[in-house]
């Protein structure tokens, strides 16, 4: 790396949160899998396809934030569309900096790029422009210093990149090791991950010439050896809000059915073929169960389904999971157990349970200030946030 070179449908808001659990969309992948490959961009890349860097077995990418001299015109876009593609993500800045008031004018710099942006994997300090040695050893150590300790301040986890001939000569390691997560570049001959170096960094830059499909350019790759997303996650790093260890139950909303799979089932206004039809659910197809009735020795359900609510027989339909629909209580808990209204994926106000619809999902109100947000929360980690007025 060179400091020049680096619902209004339910449907539509179901398939988002589908996408988010499933497929890692909203920028977190759930399941991870060690040692991961990424690639480090900067607007030098132009104009890349982060649904093909996935399709790739890529699963995370290190954007660089910017320079002392300003913001990477393609970091925001980037960020974006990286988020969209589902891949995790972490950022550089590369520092000009001399002394240690230009160190902190630099954190204070990223700061303001860096609000209300989850990052998955570390921010790190680039510290490898020859401008650089014209202060000591211990000067070099004051910049790295100033610039982690205002990172840190604000949650954030900081790492170091270095090339190795930085780390062995410029760097004073004894100083700095241990404080950072290490990133390092090491360019191999073969332009291949064929060594471990997971003893030496937590994620390897083995090659500045990477061919990938996306990125018209040449690109550099790199091997992650640690569990940065689930590490971020879990400590409320980089923005997340910290797990929840004692989330308890707080309303029960519904359970989740599939509907029977030999034939399509009527949609009434009440539990009786005798109500008025609705329309039709589709055989097999999941619907959120919000009380069950038992008719005449006949099981059945009211439901919603495409944002209607309705019954339905569940003779011949089976339960996939029990209270797979609920509100998580906290301390800061906000609900509204009267009308049961949320602000919907969409931003709008809208009922939750026409927009919130996936196994194992969770609300989580907090109070923030004047702002409350609505956290969208799975296997207690937090999916996505979405600002409430």
């Amino acid at each position: 790396m060179k400091s020049f070179r680096k619902i209004t449908s339910f449907l539509l808001a179901f398939a988002a949160v589908f996408m988010c659990l499933t497929l890692g969309a909203c920028g977190d992948s759930g399941t991870h899998s060690f040692p991961a490959k990424g690639v480090d961009l900067s607007s030098w890349q132009k104009e890349v396809d982060f649904s093909k860097l996935k399709d790739q077995g890529i699963s995370f990418v290190i954007l660089r934030a910017g320079t002392s001299k300003g913001q990477d015109k393609k970091f925001e876009k980037y960020y974006r569309e990286a988020k969209s593609a589902g891949l995790d993500i972490g950022c550089y800045f590369y520092t000009y900096a001399l002394n240690n008031a230009s160190a902190e004018q630099d954190a204070q710099m990223l700061l303001k790029w860096l609000r209300k942006k989850k990052l998955s994997y570390p921010v790190y300090l680039d510290v490898e422009d020859d401008s650089i040695l014209s202060v000591s050893l211990a000067q070099r150590t004051g910049i790295c210093e100033r610039f982690r300790e205002s990172l840190e301040e604000e949650k954030y986890l900081v790492g170091l990149y270095a090339n190795e001939n930085w780390i062995a000569h410029h760097l004073d390691m004894s100083a700095l090791g241990g404080k950072y997560e290490m990133w390092m570049a090491k360019w191999t001959a073969s332009g291949k991950d064929d060594a471990d170096m997971s003893g030496s960094c937590r994620i390897w830059q083995y090659t500045d010439s990477g061919k990938v499909e996306g990125v018209s350019t040449a690109v550099d790759l790199n091997v992650c050896y640690f569990d940065y997303p689930g590490y971020i996650r879990s400590k409320g790093l980089n923005n997340y809000p910290e797990k929840t260890s004692d989330v308890t139950e707080a309303l029960k909303i519904g359970e989740i059915w599939n509907a029977p799979q030999q034939s399509d089932s009527l949609f009434m206004t009440s539990p009786t073929e005798d109500g008025a039809l609705i329309g039709t659910i589709e055989k097999n197809s999941e619907v959120c169960v919000l009380e069950k009735e038992n008719v005449g020795g006949a099981l059945w359900g009211r439901i919603v389904f495409k944002g209607v609510k309705g019954w339905m027989s569940l003779e011949n339909a089976h339960p996939i999971s029990k209270a797979s629909v609920f509100l998580l209580s906290g301390s800061s808990c906000s609900i509204d157990e009267g009308s049961k209204r949320v602000f919907g994926l969409n931003g709008s106000v809208d009922n939750m349970l026409s927009n919130v619809f996936a196994s194992n999902l969770g609300i989580r109100f907090e109070n923030k200030g004047e702002d409350k947000k609505l956290g969208f929360v799975y296997d207690g980690y937090t999916l996505e946030e979405f600002v409430l007025s």
